[in-house]
């Protein structure tokens, strides 16, 4: 064994010495730390709404300060803020670190749409709860092509990675609903005049919004008077076809008015009282509310023809029982009620007599200072009423059929 020299013996005492002088800095550095009142760092959930100093202090009976303001951002957002306390005049630095270690909550919501339509994660979740901003995205690509029911499993990832999954339903129907064409409405035109007939329609479709529509305009012929058919068609994606159809009245620009530019008037009308459902009393019963509710009596006409009379009627709401009685008489045949027309005999007078479901009745829309109800009124009953009425309704029996007896 090779004894050590006086100079290795002096080395070895130096790096001793060395050796035992920095244990005893570390031991004096770890006993001044322990004597620190706060803590070097404390961990706080993201959204905790109230920090004090007493959360920094290691002794709860201590007392100190905050010399720095811990706002409501700091703790809403993830990240490391050095915090200034003051404990016995003295200042001292903590890490306050701001963390998310909970995951989001949401509640989950089925989703039902039509075969293509289009869909977004952010659909199948409501109520989203957590602190910091949440990404929302489908787990697995999401498919509408086919019809059905399938789990949708949403996928909730926070700003700290947090991670959730909600389990929805998608439901996939099939399209069999046809787009909704609007504004259509017939249309009088003048021989050699133009028309623009998609001025004020549309078509809307429950899946795809609005779609194009056409118009088939080939029966129309604009240099030759008389009634045409014009029908508007439009398509969705899914094949599912929608058509309306008006009537073009192509009328002369002479004096005289023809019965196809009041039977426009009366279709005007008819679209806005009547519909399909109807009884052929109740179609009468609507045509005589609206003559009443649109007419007012004036004392004379020009009664050279009823359809200048219907059309004075129409365009100016006013007129005399024969102007009452020539709207009406185009309001009934272009409605398809059959009506006969009937005047007086030791008057001048004029009113309309209608076939019903139940049979033939006398009906008269011009108002009476005595207001009686000339509605589907039965012969038994009119000539009764004529009798105390200086005969007004005195017609001649050979012009019309019986009517009903009730």
């Amino acid at each position: 064994m090779r004894k050590i020299s006086k100079k290795g013996k002096k080395l070895l005492l130096i790096i001793a010495i060395f050796l035992i002088c920095i244990c005893v800095g570390i031991g004096i550095f770890i006993f001044v730390q322990s004597l620190t009142p706060i803590y070097e760092e404390i961990k706080v959930e993201a959204g905790t709404e109230n920090i004090t100093v007493k959360d920094f202090l290691k002794d709860e009976d201590d007392e100190g300060s905050l010399s720095t303001e811990i706002t409501s951002e700091m703790l809403n957002n993830i990240g490391e803020y050095e915090i200034t306390i003051v404990v016995d005049d003295k200042e001292y630095i903590s890490t306050m670190i701001v963390e998310d270690t909970i995951a989001p909550t949401a509640t989950s919501v089925d989703v039902e749409v039509y075969e293509t339509q289009s869909v977004t994660a952010e659909e199948f979740v409501s109520d989203i709860d957590d602190v910091t901003e949440v990404n929302i995205s489908f787990k697995d690509e999401v498919s509408t092509d086919k019809a059905g029911d399938y789990t949708v499993t949403i996928l909730l990832v926070d700003e700290a990675d947090n991670k959730t999954t909600i389990e929805s339903t998608l439901t996939v129907k099939v399209d069999d609903v046809a787009p909704t064409i609007s504004g259509t409405e017939n249309i009088k035109v003048v021989v050699g005049d133009t028309v623009s007939y998609k001025k004020g329609v549309s078509a809307q479709d429950n899946v795809d919004g609005e779609v194009d529509f056409e118009v088939d305009t080939s029966n129309v012929n604009l240099e030759e008077a008389g009634t045409y058919e014009v029908t508007y068609s439009a398509t969705d994606s899914a094949g599912n076809t929608a058509t309306e159809t008006i009537k073009v009245y192509v009328v002369s620009d002479s004096d005289d008015v023809t019965e196809d530019e009041v039977y426009a008037k009366a279709d005007a009308v008819l679209e806005k009282i009547i519909d399909d459902s109807m009884t052929k009393r109740e179609i009468c019963k609507a045509i005589y509310n609206w003559v009443h509710n649109h007419m007012s009596y004036i004392n004379s006409s020009d009664k050279s023809s009823w359809t200048k009379a219907a059309m004075y009627a129409f365009n100016n709401k006013k007129g005399d029982c024969y102007n009452y009685f020539a709207i009406t008489k185009a309001l009934l045949t272009e409605a398809g009620i059959e009506n006969i027309d009937l005047s007086a005999t030791k008057h001048t007078h004029y009113w309309n007599f209608v076939k019903v479901e139940e049979g033939w009745y006398h009906l008269d829309t011009t108002p009476r200072t005595d207001h009686p109800n000339l509605f589907l009124r039965t012969d038994a009953w009119m000539d009764a009423y004529s009798a105390t009425h200086s005969y007004c309704f005195s017609y001649d029996p050979d012009s019309k059929p019986a009517s009903a007896t009730e």
